[in-house]
């Protein structure tokens, strides 16, 4: 559990953030096998609904937000969040379930500008959104 504010974040991210009562999020991150590219994953529980609806919403509105990024303390992938990681190569997505919005980054853990990686990246972070969020099910909203 970490404050859904973080320093990494864009300015319009954490106005968005802060609007919306966004008080503490589900961070996590996940390096592959080979320990060369990196998974950002934060769940951000909000309110209700609604404001869910409308941080999402926002965030669609935004030619740029960089949601940060979230690196292990040591091991593989832990050297992702040394320097400035803005000029990788990024990918991110969001998605919306019921009052939460998750929020991906996919990244290369040594800041790689190559577009050859996109494709990779693409795919990690939408597959983490589809997959990191709550279960929800009828009545446990």
């Amino acid at each position: 559990v970490q404050p859904c504010v973080q320093s990494d974040m864009s300015a319009n991210m954490k106005d968005i953030l802060t609007s919306n009562s966004c008080k503490n999020e589900i961070a996590a991150s996940y390096v592959d096998d080979s320990g060369q590219y990196l998974v950002s994953v934060k769940v951000l529980p909000l309110p209700d609904q609604h404001t869910a609806s409308v941080v999402y919403d926002d965030l669609a509105k935004e030619s740029a937000a960089d949601f940060g990024i979230w690196c292990p303390k040591d091991g593989p992938g832990s050297s992702a969040c040394d320097g400035d990681y803005r000029s990788a190569t990024i990918k991110q997505y969001r998605e919306q379930q019921h009052r939460y919005v998750i929020l991906s980054v996919a990244l290369a853990v040594n800041h790689s500008e190559s577009s050859a990686i996109t494709p990779w990246l693409d795919a990690a972070a939408k597959k983490a959104v589809d997959v990191a969020g709550p279960d929800n099910w009828s009545g446990n909203q």
